[in-house]
């Protein structure tokens, strides 16, 4: 996929037609990280080449770092996927950038430039920086730890973070959703940016309003809660007490009680709407059912795409299906891009598991509200 990179360009997000009223149903809405907000402290694994760690300015003795820990006093973060065409087509861009900061006295060695690959593994990173012969470092972030931290959005995402004296704060100075396209200018913008002090930047955050991404929901509330009921009722009829409850801090989920064995048990449906990890890719919309005992049963495609947003097969369904059904809620659900991966839906299918990675969470909000119990799992 890394090489087919110009085709999407030619391809615009087909468009969905008429979903009815939105008024509704649940719109997914994210706030990105803001200017005057604190980078996350979340750990990174130190590179390891030699070099890579000396440009940033790291001790060798260390296993991992946070990106105030860097030497500079201004460091641009690219937040990517290996697999998204945007960053793919902005890798000489950096190239670019990365040669007139290190070719300018008054900025080398004072601005660094890292990339932090969201979803993906070491060999993966490794790979894109050959592939295009990047010279800055690119860090893995499989779990998607950072990626969430900072908002959780599409890709490319620049935050342009300024640090302070002996790692005492990382500030973000400034965001960028999606392409750049002048590296001159953004070189003198990055000038700007490396000397101004925290109170300007505390001010700036102040003024200015943050910037949010929006998943709209595929269906209308009547269809979605259609739709999820017929499923439950095909993995246990008849289903009673069908309701959508709301989870403080996580979102909704649909319940309804069976009966099994002569008791009455519990049927869960978490209906996931996300941003792709890629800016010219379709939203990921999918619902799955589980039961009290955290038990995957049913896996559901509401709008899952791959390569050239073109709608995942049957084939590419099952085997999402085989990967999932049975699993616990409390599975790690790791994304190996050797057996996880669809063909050509890559980035669908890492969404799809960091998803499924989250939905403990679930279980253990229902829990709290008492919607499972321990004799509900006996």
């Amino acid at each position: 996929m890394l090489t087919r990179i110009l085709v999407l360009l030619l391809i615009s997000n087909i468009a969905l037609g008429s979903l009815g009223n939105y008024a509704q149903a649940d719109t997914q809405t994210t706030r990105l990280i803001h200017v005057g907000e604190n980078f996350p402290d979340e750990p990174l694994g130190v590179p390891e080449g030699n070099q890579e760690i000396e440009y940033l300015g790291l001790s060798t003795t260390n296993t991992s770092f946070t990106i105030r820990e860097i030497i500079a006093d201004l460091v641009l973060v690219e937040i990517l996927s290996i697999y998204c065409i945007t960053c793919q087509m902005q890798a000489p861009f950096f190239n670019k950038l990365y040669d007139l900061i290190e070719a300018d006295p008054m900025t080398r060695g004072r601005i660094k430039i890292i990339g932090i690959g969201i979803g993906n593994n070491q060999i993966q990173v490794d790979h894109f920086r050959e592939q295009f012969n990047i010279p800055f470092p690119i860090l893995p972030d499989p779990q998607m730890i950072i990626h969430h931290a900072v908002g959780g959005g599409r890709t490319p995402f620049t935050i342009f973070v300024r640090l302070g004296p002996a790692a005492q704060y990382g500030v973000v100075a400034r965001t960028h959703l999606g392409a750049h396209e002048d590296d001159q200018q953004l070189f003198n913008d990055m000038q700007a940016l490396m000397t101004l002090d925290l109170a300007a930047i505390q001010k700036r955050g102040r003024a200015t309003e943050p910037e949010y991404v929006t998943v709209k929901p595929l269906l209308p509330e009547s269809e979605l809660r259609a739709k999820v009921k017929e499923v439950m009722e095909k993995i246990n009829r008849p289903i009673s007490d069908f309701k959508k409850v709301t989870l403080q801090g996580i979102g909704h989920v649909y319940a309804a009680t069976v009966q099994r064995e002569g008791e009455k048990k519990h049927l869960f449906a978490e209906v996931i709407s996300r941003p792709p990890t890629c800016d010219v890719c379709h939203d990921v919309h999918f619902f799955y059912i589980f039961d009290e005992k955290g038990k995957i049963l049913q896996f559901v495609p509401l709008q899952l795409t791959k390569y050239g947003n073109e709608p995942w097969q049957g084939k590419d369904v099952e085997k999402m299906r085989n990967r999932l059904l049975n699993e616990s809620v409390f599975s790690p659900f790791t994304f190996d891009p050797e057996v996880d991966a669809i063909s050509s839906a890559t980035i669908t299918s890492i969404i799809i598991l960091d998803s499924m990675s989250r939905s403990k969470d679930l279980y253990q909000a229902l829990k709290k509200e008492g919607l499972i119990t321990k004799e509900s799992i006996k």
